[in-house]
C-alpha cells in the first residue's frame, strides 16, 4: 500500500546521480594516492618506535596505511557528494513534478494531467560498482512529448521489502524468453518490447536516485498519478 498523501511532505528536491562519473574517476585516484601516501608516512613514523623496521612495518605502517586510506575515501565520498553535486535534480512539488539540469527546467510535469507510468525491474548479473544480484527497479514518466525516467539499485532483500514491487515488471533477457516456451518475437513486440524501449532510454538518459529517494518519489506518483500500475 502506498503511503498517503498526508505523509509525503512537499516540497522536496531530490539530487541525481550523486554518484557521477567525475567522482566515480577521483575516487579511485584518491585511493592510490592515499595508499602511497599513508605507507610513506608510516614507515618514517615507524623509525621512531623501538621495533624492528621490518615488524614495525608490517605491525604498525600496513595496517595504519590501510585504515587511514580507507577513512580518507570515506570522508572524501560525503564531501564530494555534498560539494560536488552532478547538477541534474528532481523537484516534487504541490502541483507540478520538475527535472531541473544546472537550476534550469528541462522538463515539467503537471499532476492534474495524465502522465503515463512504465515501471520495471531487472537483475544485475554482472560486477560493477553494483554488486552482483541487486535489483535496478526504474520508471519512465510520460506526458505529452516530454519523457523521464529515473532509477535506482538495492539489494534484493530490501527489494522485497516494498509494499508495490508487484508495480515493477520483470525485465526478461533474452535467453529467459527462450526458455519461457513462447514465441520470443511476440514477447518482444508485446510488454517486454515496451520494457526494452524503457530500458535503452533509461541507458542513455536516465537519472540514478538514492534507493530512499526513489521509494520517495515512487510513493508520491502512486498517491497522485492514476496510471500508476499497482492501481491496476
Amino acid at each position: 500500500m502506498a503511503p498517503s498523501e498526508g505523509e509525503i511532505p512537499l516540497p522536496r528536491i531530490l539530487l541525481a546521480d550523486q554518484e557521477h562519473l567525475g567522482i566515480r574517476i577521483i575516487l579511485p585516484i584518491l585511493t592510490i594516492a592515499g595508499l602511497i601516501g599513508f605507507y610513506r608516512l608510516g614507515t618514517v613514523l615507524v623509525e621512531y618506535l623501538p621495533l624492528e623496521p621490518a615488524i614495525g612495518t608490517v605491525c604498525v605502517a600496513l595496517p595504519g596505511t590501510l585504515l587511514a586510506t580507507v577513512a580518507l575515501v570515506v570522508v572524501a565520498d560525503k564531501l564530494l557528494k555534498r560539494l560536488w553535486p552532478s547538477g541534474r535534480k528532481i523537484v516534487v512539488g504541490e502541483r507540478e513534478l520538475r527535472f531541473q539540469r544546472r537550476g534550469k527546467d528541462d522538463v515539467v510535469m503537471d499532476w492534474d494531467r495524465r502522465i503515463n507510468v512504465t515501471s520495471w525491474r531487472f537483475t544485475v548479473d554482472r560486477r560493477s560498482r553494483v554488486p552482483r544480484g541487486w535489483q535496478c527497479l526504474a520508471c519512465q514518466l510520460i506526458q505529452d512529448e516530454a519523457v523521464v525516467s529515473f532509477y535506482t539499485f538495492m539489494s534484493a532483500s530490501a527489494a522485497e521489502k516494498l509494499p508495490y514491487l508487484d508495480a515493477f515488471h520483470r525485465l526478461l533477457k533474452r535467453s529467459q524468453l527462450i526458455k519461457s516456451g513462447r514465441p520470443a518475437d511476440l514477447l518482444l513486440a508485446g510488454e517486454q518490447g515496451r520494457l526494452r524501449g524503457a530500458e535503452s532510454y533509461r541507458w542513455d538518459h536516465g537519472l540514478e536516485l538514492t534507493p530512499d529517494d526513489f521509494v520517495y518519489l515512487v510513493g508520491v506518483i502512486a498517491e497522485r498519478v492514476e496510471s500508476w500500475p499497482g492501481r491496476r
